[in-house]
């Protein structure tokens, strides 16, 4: 477990300068966004994710809530919750993140319902001083044991 956050935290600052692999990552949008109704929708919400690809943050949170209040799609609205949640981190707002995590975990069926578990721990490793502390981050430390030990089952 503590690998893949590790692997979460060096992708997400070393992020490919290319889109195009995105796709590849994520997979094709959920199956309840495919009616012709939701194709604008659909659109915007991929436009959300270059976006964030392309570290246009700001941006992104603002297309992503834009879909929110549109609500024409449980799922997509709860992976508009975790890209913005992710937008955040990876501006340092890790409370802002948290808050849009937590959306996430209100919608218990959602499919970034662990995701945003882990990110929520995440933050919390980092609002607790984690960088303040000078640390290398969990692998080969001490609080790495404690991440390990955590349990994200529901």
């Amino acid at each position: 477990m503590i690998s893949k956050i590790i692997k979460k935290v060096k992708a997400q600052k070393n992020l490919k300068s290319s889109v195009g692999s995105y796709s590849r990552t994520l997979g094709p949008p959920p199956a309840d966004a495919h009616s012709s109704e939701t194709d604008e929708y659909v659109v915007n919400y991929q436009r959300g994710l270059e976006l964030y690809y392309e570290r246009k943050y700001e941006e992104s949170i603002e297309l992503f809530t834009q879909l929110i209040d549109q609500g024409k799609s449980e799922q997509l609205t709860s992976n508009c919750y975790y890209w913005i949640g992710e937008c955040r981190f990876s501006m340092g707002n890790y409370r802002g993140a948290m808050r849009a995590f937590s959306e996430v975990l209100a919608l218990k069926t959602s499919r970034k319902y662990q995701d945003a578990r882990k990110q929520i721990y995440l933050c919390q490793l980092y609002m607790e001083g984690l960088d303040a502390l000078s640390l290398p981050g969990p692998e080969g430390h001490p609080i790495g044991n404690w991440l390990n030990s955590l349990s994200l089952e529901q």
